[in-house]
């Protein structure tokens, strides 16, 4: 896709991606090919030493988030012209002389800086400045990964040991309970006696005496 940005490359719209693509308004085609543009290189990001050295894939460069066409091509030139006197910036930071300070805070994380190759060499690794963690965000990324070693450093290497563990197990015993029943006393009782008394006679005169 960066062939195709050069000077002699074809533009957007001609690029034969599908064969309905003419049927669609030229300015809506256009911005959804820049759209798709903008979306890739916010995806892989552009490597600036490499923007540098190729004219071609520093048309990239234009479709990096805040810089747009002008943008893009004043930076290179000015890197350019500067990079006769001085050497060109090694890292992000040192783009804040080339850039505004709203333009670099969107639109540095998406610009790389890789080591150079070595032909037959151990190439290193990037680092920070060649992943897409802003600047911004560099000490908690250090912080992670220096917690991350403190915490490898603390714990040793072993290797897991399964114990099986018997837990005994409990059958229950019924231990019969009595119950004591009580049976109620039976109190004889004392037996009543009738005793018979005859009348007395009558004391009242004329009584009885008829």
């Amino acid at each position: 896709m960066a062939h195709c940005l050069g000077p002699t490359g074809l533009a957007l719209l001609r690029l034969p991606l599908h064969p309905l693509m003419a049927t669609l308004p030229e300015e809506e085609l256009e911005r959804a090919l820049e759209a798709e543009m903008v979306l890739g290189v916010c995806r892989l990001g552009v490597d600036f030493g490499r923007a540098l050295a190729h004219d071609h894939y520093g048309k990239m460069l234009q479709f990096v988030p805040g810089l747009g066409p002008r943008k893009s091509a004043r930076l290179l030139r000015d890197v350019l012209q500067q990079s006769a006197t001085k050497s060109a910036p090694a890292n992000r930071d040192e783009l804040r002389a080339y850039l505004g300070p709203s333009v670099w805070f969107n639109a540095v994380g998406f610009l790389k800086f890789l080591p150079p190759d070595v032909p037959g060499g151990l190439q290193h690794a990037p680092g920070l400045e060649g992943s897409r963690v802003h600047p911004e965000a560099y000490r908690f990324a250090r912080k992670m990964c220096f917690d991350a070693m403190q915490a490898r450093g603390r714990t040793p290497a072993l290797t897991p040991t399964l114990t099986p563990t018997l837990t005994p197990t409990c059958t229950p015993t019924l231990t019969p309970t009595l119950t004591p029943t009580l049976t109620p006393a039976l109190t004889p009782s004392p037996m009543m006696t009738l005793t018979l008394t005859p009348p007395r006679p009558s004391l009242w005169p004329g009584a009885g005496g008829r």
